[in-house]
């Protein structure tokens, strides 16, 4: 945990939630989040969020449910997130799977597209839909019951 989230834990949201086949899968919520633009405080809470995974296959999900313009609008905090990750994490970074992300998502990737290369793009996974659809959708991506149990949890504390 960063010094900032010591002092407040909604100040960032990336923490380590399961692993699926030996890939260690981290969860983002924008539901309490208050730090979404400074972007070193963020790069620093991921980096240690990751410290005990180095070398290691990682996911992030991103859980746009709560997700706002406001949480948009720092375009420049996108780009610098998206350079950030395929320069230190192009090798280890298995996917992303954005979930409920929507038209503001969509928009918002299509915009960024001339920062992100094919091979980024494509290890971006939309999951659109209710906890179940979600469910559902990662068993099509090939996740067991057990390895997806504790988004459902986190997803049914936070969908209500």
């Amino acid at each position: 945990m960063c010094d900032l989230c010591r002092v407040n834990p909604n100040t960032h949201s990336f923490e380590k939630i399961t692993e699926q086949r030996g890939t260690h899968v981290f969860y983002t919520s924008f539901q309490h989040i208050l730090d979404y633009s400074h972007f070193p405080s963020v790069r620093n809470h991921i980096e240690l969020g990751l410290a005990p995974v180095t070398g290691k296959p990682w996911a992030w999900i991103i859980d746009c449910k709560y997700l706002e313009s406001k949480h948009l609008i720092q375009l420049h905090f996108a780009v610098q997130m998206i350079k950030y990750l395929r320069r230190e994490h192009t090798r280890f970074l298995q996917n992303i799977y954005i979930l409920n992300g929507g038209l503001l998502v969509n928009v918002a990737l299509k915009t960024l597209m001339p920062f992100v290369d094919r091979t980024f793009y494509k290890s971006i996974i939309m999951i659109e839909g209710s906890r179940l659809d979600i469910l559902m959708r990662l068993e099509g991506l090939g996740w067991s019951l057990k390895e997806s149990e504790p988004i459902m949890n986190r997803l049914l504390s936070e969908y209500k």
